[in-house]
């Protein structure tokens, strides 16, 4: 299918008298003689042309700041691209007034569109909301499944802005269509586009989105762990769980088994009081044994003293104080008689009485003690409301650690588990893509020697198309050595380009390539012209359309061989001016 023509509802779009055929295709920009320095053909309106196809073709504007479509002068435009091929004519039609709606005629039906649920039939016309519209269109234009369940693959969009490229970023790399493609969208739609399995590009991304998680989830991990004290390993947090799962059943049974005891207090007071009055009663017991101790010894020791004792004092104390001396020997020995039976009474006396109150208090002592045991049993087979209340908040505590604890611990489970399953997903996966990419060897083949034919015609040395399977997906590379062009970048581009277009197909895919005039920028005549030339032999032979959109002084007149100069000025299907009525809209916007 080609692009047969691209209008507008306006007669004064220069593009409606233009009709573009299969093979060589030339938008040429004209300056004005009479133009000023300062003015260059940018704005005659060539990659205008490129904006309408890729607006008709359910680009989304509503973002794109200074948008063409969306200025007052152009406010009751509707623009078309009508496509022809296998013996079907189809219109794609897109207001200005409305850009959130697709008008589509096809002749004869397109099912594609016909059968989508959202699209409304009017006639012979289809309508359907731009939000709707890539998902037929690239079963119509690529034959991809229409509403896959797989997020990471190819998209109509991106898959067209490969063959329409526009802007200079698209020019940047052969495998990008923009400087903001994804680069799995980018792994993806190359893949498709030569003819290989995207789905390891999308299954890669996938594994990415989850590997991507898992560094999310570690980050977490790692941040609550350094919050409460610093990180720990999967087994350090399996101990830990361990040990508060025990305390929490000890607790628990701790709970069940509590008593509370009413008046705990009362009880507690009561034990204190008897434990005071037995330890008074012990030591009253105490110094009353010692002085029973003390009073048995001076009974052993208190005897009578002999006359004979008696006399040599006395004798003694004549001969010292004779005169102080009136006493007889048997007055001292009476008075001393006396003395000493007195007080053997008094000490008698004073052990019955000691030794009576020691039996009391020891009486005493095993009444209170029988007592305080009686209380204490009670105080230890029970529990104040206070201590309950305390082993309930231990308890909660111990559960709020647990919790932490396996919420920590299941997730470095989670991490440990997810980290082992990616690298085997990642095995998986890229086994399989070596035993895909192996199994369509002669597709592979074949690309790099179309690429290798391209690039020999522009330079001196062949280039090499390279793709290999990595761990992060298709990686690709084009080389051309020794190419010393300066545009040597934009032409790998189009030597890529072309090659997709030589490729055989088996399904559906569009017969149209468009470049705009940045393809050519930097590069030599020479290589310039050949790129040309190629362009317009090879879509000759295979029967696909190149459409080329460049400035008049940017063709390589003098470089081109013999009798081409004449086939270009006859593919020339649309001229146009950056002056007055002489650009594409027919005025200056």
């Amino acid at each position: 299918m080609i692009i047969r023509r691209i209008t507008a509802n306006d007669s004064r779009f220069r593009g409606n008298a233009a009709v573009f055929e299969t093979g060589l295709n030339v938008v040429l920009a004209d300056r004005h003689r009479a133009a000023k320095e300062r003015q260059t053909t940018n704005g005659a309106g060539k990659t205008t042309l490129l904006e309408i196809v890729h607006y008709c073709l359910g680009r989304d504007v509503a973002r794109d700041k200074g948008c063409i479509f969306a200025k007052p002068q152009l406010s009751d435009w509707e623009f078309t691209v009508q496509l022809e091929g296998d013996d079907q004519r189809t219109s794609f039609s897109r207001r200005t007034a409305d850009r959130n709606t697709m008008r589509i005629e096809c002749l004869p039906e397109c099912a594609e569109f016909m059968n989508y649920p959202s699209a409304k039939r009017r006639l012979d016309e289809i309508t359907i909301s731009r939000t709707h519209f890539s998902e037929p269109a690239g079963c119509f234009f690529f034959d991809l499944p229409v509403e896959a369940s797989e997020s990471y693959r190819p998209k109509f969009r991106a898959l067209l802005s490969y063959l329409v490229r526009l802007g200079k970023d698209a020019f940047l790399s052969p495998f990008a269509n923009s400087g903001k493609q994804q680069p799995w969208d980018e792994q993806a739609c190359t893949a498709f586009l030569l003819g290989l399995n995207p789905a390891y590009a999308g299954e890669m991304r996938r594994l990415k989105d989850k590997e991507d998680r898992l560094k999310a989830l570690t980050y977490l991990a790692n941040s609550d762990e350094r919050s409460a004290g610093g990180s720990q390993s999967t087994a350090s947090l399996f101990a830990r769980v361990t040990r508060l799962r025990e305390s929490v059943e000890k607790e628990k049974h701790a709970l069940a088994s509590f008593k509370v005891l009413d008046n705990y207090e009362a009880y507690e007071q009561r034990a204190n009081e008897l434990t005071v009055r037995i330890h008074d009663l012990v030591n009253d017991n105490i110094v009353d044994e010692q002085l029973i101790g003390h009073y048995e010894l001076v009974g052993q020791s208190e005897v009578d003293s002999s006359p004979e004792d008696i006399a040599r004092v006395y004798h003694e104390a004549g001969l010292a104080l004779p005169e102080h001396v009136t006493k007889t020997l048997d007055d001292i020995r009476g008075f001393h008689a006396t003395i000493v039976s007195n007080r053997k009474r008094f000490v008698e006396v004073e052990l019955s009485r000691l030794r009576e109150g020691v039996l009391k208090r020891r009486t005493a002592i095993s009444e209170l003690t029988e007592q305080r045991a009686s209380v204490m049993g009670t105080l230890a087979d029970s529990g104040a409301l206070r201590d309950f209340a305390e082993l309930e908040r231990r308890h909660s505590e111990t559960l709020h650690l647990l919790s932490e604890a396996e919420s920590a611990y299941g997730t470095r489970m989670e991490i440990d588990s997810g980290r082992a399953s990616l690298r085997r997903e990642r095995l998986d996966a890229r086994g399989r893509a070596e035993i895909d990419l192996r199994e369509r060897e002669e597709l592979r083949r074949k690309a790099v020697l179309l690429f290798n034919e391209n690039s020999q015609v522009l330079y001196e040395s062949p280039g090499d198309l390279l793709f290999e399977i990595a761990d992060t997906g298709f990686r690709y590379g084009v080389e051309i050595e020794r190419a010393r062009s300066a545009g040597v970048g934009n032409m790998k581009v189009f030597c890529y380009d072309l090659m997709l277009m030589q490729l055989p197909r088996i399904g559906r895919f569009p017969r149209f390539l468009v470049h705009d005039s940045p393809i050519f920028e930097g590069v030599d005549g020479r290589q310039k012209a050949k790129a040309i030339e190629l362009a317009a032999a090879e879509s000759q032979r295979l029967g696909f359309q190149y459409i080329m959109a460049i400035n008049r002084d940017d063709v390589p007149w003098s470089d081109f061989s013999p009798g081409f100069e004449r086939l270009f000025r006859m593919a020339v299907r649309l001229e146009l001016s950056d002056q007055g009525d002489g650009g594409l809209l027919g005025f200056q916007v």
